[in-house]
């Protein structure tokens, strides 16, 4: 597909959404199919066709610590002053468009598990967990662009649910930079003589992904931060201020949708623990259970009850 046809006259891209649109988000925390595996934490992340799970493993005991170092009295199996953050990713031969089986050593898995592990350590209070280790495994049940940023989301909501202390959540989003777009614009690709000029495209898909370059911004929407960007093309310096700043937009919106179900599970298992104590499991929570709007008075309800 050229260029010329990723963007239309009308300035429609090619899945119907305007330059600056989000696709369709589904954030879904703690499923019941990842509840029934074990997970301390889990989280489906769904942008437009884009679909990844996450599921958190701990903190745990590391298994080194039962080796014949600690046995000996020496420190190698101690594990040292913070927990040891490992991050896997798998892809299903189905999960792409190019239909391969990748497998644990393929370089874009092996690249995208080192990019998350990178991302995700300083945002992580590891040192809270001493001689303990913290598992993230990621499967991609579909790709369709912006595979990276979904699965920072995806594990931001993981951790969350698996009650991971971090600094902030982080939130990620994908900008490119269409050249065809002329002054048109918002911002975008240089000119050849290099002016600006083009339009900045968010969220793409894989069509968008794989025609235009482009970059991955995360960031902590409380404090500014920008924790990640990944960016594999030269950009002329006015074009990436451009989509950082609209890459921070898009994120602050991403975590409002984020703390609305986050804040909506939270209700749930409130209302669990107050109407019949502590539930046997995860499962035992109602899902379509009311809850007040007012959550100061629910929660003063709940202590009079008590």
């Amino acid at each position: 597909m050229s260029r010329l046809e990723l963007l239309s006259s009308g300035q429609l891209r090619i899945d119907g959404r305007r330059p600056l649109e989000l696709r369709s988000l589904a954030f879904h925390i703690s499923p019941l199919s990842l509840r029934q595996a074990g997970a301390d934490g889990s989280a489906i992340v769904s942008h437009g066709l884009t679909t990844v799970r996450a599921s958190v493993y701990g903190p745990r005991q590391r298994l080194a610590e039962t080796g014949g170092a600690q046995q000996q009295g020496g420190q190698a199996g101690l594990g040292g002053s913070e927990a040891k953050l490992e991050i896997e990713v798998e892809m299903p031969a189905w999960a792409g468009s190019d239909r391969r089986k990748r497998g644990k050593g393929d370089r874009q898995i092996l690249n995208l598990a080192s990019s998350l592990q990178s991302a995700f350590s300083p945002c992580i209070l590891l040192h809270l967990y001493p001689r303990s280790q913290i598992r993230v495994y990621i499967t991609i049940n579909s790709a369709d662009g912006s595979l990276f940023s979904s699965c920072v989301n995806a594990v931001s909501l993981a951790l969350i649910d698996a009650g991971i202390s971090m600094l902030e959540p982080l939130v990620a989003v994908s900008v490119g930079f269409y050249a065809g777009g002329g002054s048109s614009g918002t911002s975008g690709d240089l000119e050849e003589d290099g002016s600006p000029g083009g339009i900045l495209l968010l969220d793409l898909n894989g069509t968008e992904e794989s025609s235009l370059p482009s970059t991955t911004l995360g960031i902590m929407p409380r404090s500014g931060t920008i924790s990640l960007l990944e960016l594999e093309t030269r950009l002329h310096l006015d074009r990436l201020k451009q989509a950082i700043q609209l890459g921070v937009e898009a994120c602050v919106v991403l975590k409002a949708e984020m703390d609305r179900v986050i804040k909506a599970r939270t209700r749930r298992l409130a209302t669990a623990l107050g109407g019949r104590g502590i539930p046997k499991s995860a499962g035992d929570v109602v899902e379509n259970e009311h809850v007040p709007d007012d959550v100061e008075g629910f929660e003063r309800e709940l202590m009079d009850e008590s």
